[in-house]
């Protein structure tokens, strides 16, 4: 899976204040490569998802801890050989760890466990998990 997307600022100065709130818009591209001939292949996914960021020592760390869930919608139905979503709606959601870094903390790294799944709306209701390594700029410093 590849994203990019966009954040905005819902709550205070996400870089420097101990509670943090941002909605983040993202487009990803999923691919299926499991070789069987139910694959799907590529989909893309759009979501929308608003986030809280703990930053500890009282803002001033440049550690941040975040979790968030919203919405999503693929393209089409994810197919792989062993999962079938049934659903193009899904819940998203994710916890992570990151460190802020460079001139007014413009910069970031996290580490994100994210999840994908329609919440029971539907069966079958596999869900999709995926580890993500995320590297974030804020411009407009």
């Amino acid at each position: 899976m590849g994203t990019a997307g966009v954040v905005w600022n819902l709550k205070e100065d996400l870089n420097h204040a101990r509670w943090g709130l941002y909605l983040e818009a993202s487009l990803s591209r999923w691919l299926s490569r499991g070789g069987h001939p139910s694959d799907s292949g590529a989909l893309m996914q759009i979501a929308l998802i608003p986030v809280v960021r703990y930053r500890f020592d009282e803002g001033r760390s440049p550690w941040f801890v975040e979790g968030g869930i919203g919405a999503t919608l693929t393209s089409r139905l994810y197919q792989s050989r062993d999962t079938h979503f049934s659903t193009a709606f899904n819940f998203g959601d994710h916890l992570g760890v990151g460190y802020s870094f460079g001139r007014a903390r413009t910069d970031e790294l996290a580490m994100r466990a994210e999840h994908f799944s329609n919440g029971g709306i539907k069966h079958p209701n596999p869900g999709k998990n995926f580890l993500e390594l995320r590297y974030t700029h804020h411009f407009g410093r």
